[in-house]
């Protein structure tokens, strides 16, 4: 699965003067973002640091188990529609635009 994110964050803007080589995140992050197995993951720290806009774009490749419950009634000429939906554990819809 691909996960395409865009948002804006106040608090991931900076002034295009200063030259940025690197990020740290906290312990904290890590504790929100074991639940999946995230691939190239330095990738999105990457992306982060290229926009010194307040708009973030990222592109990132993960994996996760999840449940679908199928009808195989037509196998294999079936179709399926599994919905997933993520949000945020954090912040609410108020506070991510």
């Amino acid at each position: 699965m691909y996960l395409h994110q865009y948002w804006r964050d106040e608090r991931l803007s900076w002034s295009p003067h200063i030259d940025i080589d690197d990020m740290t995140l906290s312990g904290e992050f890590s504790q929100y973002v074991r639940a999946f197995r995230f691939y190239h993951f330095s990738g999105l720290l990457v992306l982060l640091l290229k926009s010194q806009s307040k708009h973030q774009l990222t592109n990132v490749g993960f994996t996760s188990t999840l449940a679908c419950h199928m009808d195989l009634r037509n196998y294999p000429l079936d179709s399926q529609n599994c919905t997933v939906e993520i949000e945020s554990c954090k912040f609410d819809v108020l506070t991510v635009e």
